[in-house]
């Protein structure tokens, strides 16, 4: 009943976040690193809602209707405007980031748990890329590559204040920017928060025996691993890339048209720089190995 949650702020906050977020489809990111995450998202998000209702308490009519719909919008929006729990503290992690169990009460009578560690503030703010907490207002800010050093934060807990301070002058009418993550690729900002960086470089993700290669094309250089195919990729010449790689060129050609600008841009630079990589394998002499294999 929002005429009970109108002086609400949490229930504002929440009903302010975006109704229709732009979700990703998997049939319109065909052939790309960003499809292929789509799908095992989607996947997760099924066995999640199957977890809810299998936990939903009778009566509890919100989760009880929870669509698969409303779920996949609930995670985009959190996703989208989450900050490390770092602001609000974890007792997961100590100062190396190592996790590690929580301080426990035995309930016994002989006060031994006296002599527990408790973890101290500066613990409790150590990131914990588990978790996550919402920032009204400060999610707000625009993101800018390589703006790391803009802004400095700092959390107390009673009163509960979060102090965001500039490190540059700003003027009256200045935008304040974030940055989402340091060195993130268009493939995250798409799938996190729904839109690209056009300044970034376009890159493809190739992961071979748990390695993982981020191919990148270049139009400087005609040698393969100046160009920035490794070795172990192109130990055959080139051979097995070249058909993987074609492969996903195959697909990302017979995606879906989108009627996402931001994801008809990802696409066209995705379809590019396979069409470019496919040129530097080409430019490899692997009809030998080809040949052998035969």
């Amino acid at each position: 009943d929002n005429n009970d949650n109108d002086n609400d702020d949490e229930y504002n906050y929440l009903t302010s976040l975006p109704a229709d977020p732009p979700l990703l489809l998997a049939k319109e990111t065909s052939g790309t690193n960003v499809g292929d995450q789509v799908v095992k998202d989607s996947a997760e998000l099924v066995s999640q809602l199957a977890r809810i209702r299998a936990v939903t308490v009778t009566g509890t009519v919100e989760l009880e209707t929870l669509t698969l719909k409303q779920l996949t919008k609930a995670k985009y929006n959190y996703n989208s405007r989450r900050y490390p729990l770092a602001f609000g503290g974890s007792y997961n992690c100590d100062d190396n980031g190592k996790k590690r169990d929580r301080p426990v009460d035995d309930d016994d009578d002989d006060d031994d748990d006296e002599d527990v560690e408790i973890p101290t503030r500066k613990e409790r703010r150590v990131y914990d890329a588990t978790q996550g907490c919402l920032c009204p207002l400060l999610d707000i800010l625009n993101h800018r590559e390589g703006n790391k050093e803009q802004l400095s934060f700092d959390y107390t807990s009673d009163p509960l204040i979060l102090k965001v301070k500039t490190r540059v002058t700003v003027t009256k009418g200045d935008e304040i920017y974030s940055n989402y993550g340091c060195g993130i690729s268009n493939d995250q900002l798409l799938l996190q928060f729904g839109f690209c960086d056009m300044a970034l470089p376009s890159v493809f993700t190739v992961v071979l025996g748990g390695e993982r290669f981020d191919l990148r094309a270049t139009t400087t250089d005609t040698d393969a691993n100046a160009a920035g195919l490794p070795a172990h990729l192109v130990s055959d010449g080139g051979h097995g890339l070249h058909g993987h790689l074609s492969k996903k060129l195959a697909a990302l050609l017979a995606a879906d048209e989108s009627s996402n600008p931001q994801v008809v841009w990802y696409m066209t630079q995705q379809r590019k720089l396979l069409e470019e990589l496919l040129a530097q394998c080409d430019a490899l002499d692997y009809s030998g190995s080809s040949s052998e294999e035969e």
